[in-house]
């Protein structure tokens, strides 16, 4: 089952894809990046850390990207 965070990142149009993907390779590396746009295997592994996919969760929700899990089941 594909993951719902990288696919609304991946998803994003430029350059708000480029820029997400940026600011979560930052996070999860200590704000240490030289800016390059990292790679989705990258981006993958780092969302597996609890701190860094809350904070791009809480990211993508506050850009409307993505719904918090009460509206999903309000929605539905």
């Amino acid at each position: 089952m594909p993951d719902e965070v990288v696919e609304t990142l991946y998803a994003l149009d430029e350059p708000w894809r480029s820029r997400f993907l940026v600011l979560v390779a930052k996070m999860a590396n200590g704000w240490q990046w030289d800016g390059r746009v990292p790679g989705r295997k990258n981006v993958e592994g780092w969302l597996q850390r609890p701190g860094v996919r809350r904070a791009t969760i809480l990211l993508l929700r506050a850009w409307g990207e993505l719904k918090d899990e009460k509206q999903s089941s309000e929605n539905a």
